[in-house]
């Protein structure tokens, strides 16, 4: 996953842009904690009454949430221990958080 470092992450501009496997601890946990933040907040935008617009938002935050998910992966073992279980963690309560969105505002049949 290559990071655009200008202020936003993935689908801008790739010139100098670390892959996530070079950035440094410190760069990887910005850079999580920023995705991880930006997830959350368009969880809870999440709105609507039109069901399937309802699931296709909510698979998008799942395939973002996976996308992290595989990030840390990639780098977890540049890591120490902590941070990977923390960012592990975190990763989870995403998951639990946007099934607890779909259960409440679009139930699969």
């Amino acid at each position: 996953f290559i990071v655009d470092m200008s202020g936003g992450y993935g689908g801008g501009s790739t010139q100098d842009a670390p892959l996530v496997s070079e950035m440094s601890p410190a760069q990887f946990a910005k850079y999580f904690n920023d995705q991880r933040l930006q997830v959350m907040g368009d969880l809870q935008r999440v709105n609507g009454d039109d069901v399937a617009a309802i699931h296709n938002q909510l698979d998008d935050l799942v395939n973002r949430c996976q996308q992290l998910d595989g990030d840390l992966n990639e780098i977890a073992a540049t890591l120490n221990p902590y941070d990977v279980r923390h960012s592990q963690q975190a990763i989870s309560a995403c998951f639990g958080s946007i099934r607890a969105k779909r259960e409440q505002l679009a139930p699969r049949p």
